[in-house]
């Protein structure tokens, strides 16, 4: 019967746990603030929860990547000097010779709901307002931001980094894409290769001054986003979905995953949301009325913006020519990043 607010000083390793591993008849304290609390268990050995990648972790029946520990009370400051020491950051260094203003993800709880679309726009934007941007194309397996732009070829680069591709306007890129030998290879890497080459993306390319970094996630919230929530540092995401009920609930997860990382989420998009009929203008909801407001409500989203089902987007895409997209449908998300 400890309280809650009891602290503890090690006294020594008992045993060290892995994720698959459980502790029989252990129970936890829940922590509403976050703070490291004690798992207490029925041979009165106590384990710290900790905070382990992106999760609070404080489990019943098991505490993943934690230690089992025999200990006894003590006064919080030597717990404090004893235990928990200084927290130290997963943040990966930017290049040397880079600077960048501000780091905006660009995520979805799935594939094919145009968040390489988005993120294209939202550089277009940006640039076309007299901003430096940028694009670090983190869908490995599957990058198309450099066709999105019409940039073909290989970077180069020298002491001083990798340089990214310029799109025609002038924002620049760094992809795989841009590293392979035929655009057409597949890469085929597992989860701790393709989250190594994000971060060489960040802290090996050369970059020089940018003013908004917009990163196009892989969907879902796997190895590779969650690389990019711990090593890079975000300002902020744009979640984008599409108006299937389904495609809405996996985005879901996307937001609590911004939630546990305490990413503020800057801007809702749904893409795909309406046909406007060319003649008579009448709008129509092929997938579905939107439930984008809703959804936005739901988890207090201020800006919210709809991209309608325009085949003169999808052809700029095929043909490398985004930047002559003409719409303003993403200006009101544009306004809230660049707050």
């Amino acid at each position: 019967d400890f309280d809650p607010g009891s602290v503890f000083q090690i006294h020594y390793v008992q045993q060290t746990f892995r994720d698959t591993d459980t502790i029989p008849g252990s129970v936890s304290t829940w922590d509403p603030t976050g703070e490291v609390h004690p798992l207490l268990n029925h041979d009165h050995g106590v384990g710290a929860g900790l905070l382990c990648g992106f999760q609070k972790f404080y489990h019943i029946g098991g505490i993943p990547l934690g230690t089992i520990f025999h200990l006894s009370v003590v006064p919080g400051e030597v717990f404090n000097r004893v235990f928990r020491g200084n927290p130290q950051s997963l943040l990966e260094p930017l290049n040397k010779n880079s600077s960048v203003k501000k780091v905006i993800g660009v995520v979805s709880g799935k594939g094919g709901v145009g968040k390489s679309l988005v993120t294209s726009m939202l550089a277009v934007l940006a640039q076309r307002k007299g901003y430096q941007a940028a694009i670090l194309d983190a869908d490995i397996t599957g990058p198309s931001i450099p066709k999105v732009f019409g940039v073909h070829g290989k970077v180069f680069g020298n002491e001083a980094g990798i340089f990214p591709a310029e799109t025609k306007c002038g924002t620049r890129i760094m992809s795989i894409n841009l590293l392979l030998a035929n655009e057409g290879d597949p890469v085929v890497w597992r989860g701790p290769v393709i989250a190594g080459a994000v971060k060489q993306f960040w802290s090996e390319v050369n970059w020089e001054q940018v003013d908004y970094m917009f990163v196009d996630m892989p969907p879902g919230t796997g190895d590779v986003p969650l690389t990019v929530f711990q090593s890079l540092p975000l300002d902020g995401i744009v979640v984008v979905t599409s108006p299937q009920e389904l495609v809405e609930m996996i985005v879901e997860k996307a937001v609590k995953m911004a939630g546990l990382m305490d990413i503020p989420v800057l801007g809702l998009v749904e893409n795909m949301a309406y046909f406007e009929c060319p003649t008579c203008h009448d709008k129509h909801y092929i997938f579905g009325q939107s439930h984008i407001d809703a959804l936005a409500a739901k988890y207090q989203i201020q800006s919210t913006a709809q991209i309608p089902l325009a085949p003169a987007l999808a052809d700029l895409c095929d043909h490398g020519s985004i930047e002559d997209f003409a719409g303003n449908w993403l200006d009101n998300i544009l306004e809230r990043i660049t707050e």
